[in-house]
């Protein structure tokens, strides 16, 4: 004869783990998360990269505009940094250097190749 404490218990001994199937669903659905979200964090890791060289040149360009302000005329930015401004954390391999008055750079930033480039000769730049 069935009574209603078989029946709860039986139930109950139903519903205390998953499925090899919930499981494998859940682990699907986390792999195809993690498919969008790598490439899109690559991009904006890249981007960030990017920028800051940009920003960099312009702390340089600003500084060599501040010494020739002053009457200074620095060739090289050891000489301007601590007078002029603090100095600079480079974001990969990337170089910075003053060259006929103007801040370049050199390296490998966001997968580009950059030798003695200014701030309007950024390879990126011709994209838009």
């Amino acid at each position: 004869m069935l009574n209603i404490d078989n029946l709860s218990r039986l139930l109950k001994h139903d519903e205390e783990a998953f499925t090899l199937v919930e499981l494998m669903v859940v682990v699907v659905i986390i792999g195809v998360l993690v498919s969008i979200a790598v490439p899109i964090y690559n991009e904006v890791t890249v981007e960030a990269e990017r920028v800051a060289v940009e920003a960099n040149l312009r702390t340089i360009d600003s500084a060599i505009m501040q010494a020739q302000a002053f009457g200074d005329n620095y060739d090289d930015i050891e000489a301007l940094e601590g007078d002029y401004f603090h100095p600079i954390d480079s974001v990969g391999n990337e170089e910075y250097k003053v060259e006929d008055g103007r801040a370049v750079v050199s390296g490998e930033v966001g997968g580009y190749k950059l030798n003695d480039d200014h701030l309007g000769e950024l390879p990126w730049n011709d994209e838009d």
